[in-house]
């Protein structure tokens, strides 16, 4: 199942982070974040921008949200996307995770999405590209830890037209989507299939 990510999904989310932030390169940070913090940071995306989990048996085994892209007004078309799934298997959710994700940014009139991504991160480049995402940059040694450079990683995707763009806020269509899960038994459907 995918679905609005509500706070009582925040400390699976959070042991699925800090999962990756102690055990790999794919999250650059060096350390676990203080858990109020990260509540309040994730609270905060999620009321500004799609913040979907994945649910498999009762349990989320992944999340994924889109958020700012530099934090300025004149961003506001371009949205940087985060996902992370429990290790594992994702039991066919990971596309559909990335396809809503996508579907609700674009009914927000978000033109681009971007993603930064740890350059020997094969798997997650070679995921994205599968989606139509492009590399526009590679910045070397751009992260270090545990001792060693790694090189980050630009990809982008055009989602909608760069002409006449109009930005929705999530409240405006998030109703939509919402209503749509629980008319397709708690599944989101994709604005795509059904234009």
């Amino acid at each position: 199942m995918i679905r609005f990510m509500t706070p009582a999904d925040l400390p699976a989310i959070y042991t699925i982070l800090c999962t990756y932030i102690q055990h790999s390169a794919a999250n650059l940070a060096w350390s676990n974040p203080e858990y109020s913090q990260f509540e309040a940071d994730q609270q905060a995306i999620a009321s500004a921008y799609p913040y979907l989990v994945a649910e498999y048996e009762g349990q989320v085994i992944g999340f994924g949200y889109a958020h700012a892209f530099l934090g300025k007004e004149s961003y506001q078309f371009d949205a940087e996307l985060t996902i992370y799934f429990a290790k594992g298997c994702h039991h066919g959710l990971a596309k559909a995770l990335y396809e809503n994700l996508e579907a609700i940014c674009k009914a927000m009139g978000i033109v681009r999405l971007i993603s930064c991504t740890t350059a020997s991160n094969a798997h997650s480049l070679a995921y994205q590209k599968s989606y139509g995402f492009r590399q526009f940059g590679l910045l070397p040694k751009a992260g270090y830890k545990n001792g060693q450079w790694y090189d980050v990683a630009w990809m982008e995707k055009q989602i909608n037209s760069f002409d006449h763009p109009q930005r929705l806020s999530l409240e405006d269509i998030r109703a939509e989507f919402e209503q749509r899960m629980e008319s397709d038994e708690n599944q989101l459907k994709c604005f795509n299939e059904t234009e």
